[in-house]
């Protein structure tokens, strides 16, 4: 009996102790798990699972945990923009210039620094505006022809122009050998002044221009234009022909008047389909024969069954040796082309006289011309070349002076019986001496 209670009571403490320490073993498994869960994972403020795109940092009592790392770039706060912002790079913020940290760039060569008070576009210390340039841009010249380009400039800004001022070369071809050349006078603001420039055109055939602009005597350029900033400018074009010439009627075109047969003058250049005839310098035409290089003066008459064109040259005084060389004909298009050409010369206050006559048809060929004008040696002479219609189609009476010029040939000498050399072709004083074709009386009236 004794014994049987002895071992009911060992039974009841054996389960006893296995509950409690079952107990024990389930309350040290589930601490476990509990803090292990807290030390790997942040605390939840919120009661809600964390969220990548709004991410909560532990407080700062917080256990010491390794660092979390964002794989999504947040852009650094910057301040309110004053000027556009400069991309560096498309991972890279933008990076935005303040005007006091603006970084100061060097110009371009052709463009002025103009450090007016006032601000470019407004009214600048230092500006000028363009009134008027000669020769015209384009204008042609032969290889190593002298020619002066004028500009006529007023100052529009707020300062004199003093003497150190300069005119300063930019880029381009300069055509001078020089680069600075200083301004002659003083130009108070409100006035003018005319900037003469020598200058040489090139050697070889083309297209050439020259930027110029003015520098002050701080060494700052400026120019022309709505901000001061343009350049002034020298473009020429250089043709294919001989600048040994004596005298070069295609070059010296538009120094000739023109004139149509009712004596209306004609503006030069002129321009194709002119109704009252036109002439302008063709530097690569189509002629009747084909395409070619070299330059003409392409004349047209007025729409008259009997039209005329005709140019009067300054005067020259001729030389012995001195002829006139050029070649004419019909250009490419105008089948019905039928035209007369005239070479005539005047003295003083004479009539024309003719030098030459030449009938051109169209597919006839080309005619080459060559005139020794030694009989006129020593006369201050002024010659006209002239074109007429001589058919019933004055709109196809397009013709062509091929090169026309005056050109030196050396008289030719043989040695006499004495040793004495005489020229074979003795020019005699005046044109009066030697007949010469009188112009019919009937010429057409000149402006």
């Amino acid at each position: 009996m004794k014994l049987n209670r002895l071992v009911d009571k060992k039974i009841t403490l054996n389960a006893g102790t296995i509950i409690i320490g079952i107990l024990i073993i389930f309350v040290t498994v589930m601490g476990a798990i509990y803090l292990s869960t807290w030390v790997i994972n942040p605390i939840w403020s919120s009661g809600q699972p964390p969220d990548d795109n709004n991410p909560v940092l532990p407080s700062s009592s917080s256990p010491a945990v390794p660092a979390v790392v964002n794989t999504k770039t947040i852009s650094p706060e910057l301040p309110s923009p004053t000027l556009s912002p400069e991309i560096l790079g498309s991972e890279t913020p933008a990076i935005i210039l303040s005007e006091t940290s603006s970084p100061t760039l060097a110009p371009p060569s052709a463009t002025a620094t103009n450090t007016s008070s006032n601000g470019l576009g407004s009214n600048p210390d230092d500006w000028a505006k363009l009134i008027g340039f000669s020769p015209a841009d384009g204008s042609y010249f032969a290889p190593y022809a002298a020619f002066t380009k004028i500009w006529t400039l007023k100052n529009i800004g707020t300062t004199t122009w003093t003497k150190d001022y300069d005119l300063v070369f930019i880029s381009g071809s300069k055509m001078s050998n020089k680069v600075v050349f200083p301004l002659p006078n003083n130009v108070k603001p409100g006035n003018t002044i005319k900037i003469s420039l020598p200058q040489i055109a090139p050697k070889n055939p083309g297209t050439y221009q020259g930027l110029w602009m003015l520098g002050n005597k701080s060494g700052e350029i400026f120019g022309i234009g709505d901000q001061a900033d343009q350049p002034l400018k020298t473009k020429i074009t250089v043709l294919n022909v001989d600048p040994n010439n004596s005298y070069d009627f295609l070059l010296n075109y538009c120094q000739a008047i023109w004139w149509n047969s009712k004596g209306e003058t004609i503006s030069c250049p002129g321009e194709p389909k002119q109704i009252p005839g036109f002439v302008f310098l063709s530097p690569q035409p189509n002629l009747e024969n084909g395409y070619t290089d070299k330059p003409v003066l392409w004349v047209h008459t007025d729409n008259k069954l009997e039209g005329i064109i005709s140019g009067r040259y300054p005067a020259y005084k001729v030389m012995n040796g001195d002829h006139f060389k050029a070649k004419v004909g019909c250009m490419a298009g105008y089948p019905k082309c039928n035209v007369t050409f005239k070479l005539l010369y005047s003295i003083g206050n004479n009539p024309n006289q003719a030098l030459g006559t030449w009938k051109e048809l169209y597919g006839g060929g080309i005619t080459t011309i060559d005139v020794d004008l030694s009989p006129l040696a020593g006369q201050s002479v002024q010659f006209t070349l002239r074109m007429s219609s001589t058919n019933n189609y004055p709109t196809s009476a397009q013709g062509f002076w091929m090169r026309p010029r005056i050109f030196y040939l050396q008289p030719t000498i043989t040695p006499t019986a004495s040793n004495t050399p005489t020229v074979t072709n003795t020019p005699t004083e005046t044109p009066t001496d030697t007949p010469l074709p009188v112009e019919s009386p009937t010429d057409t009236p000149e402006p």
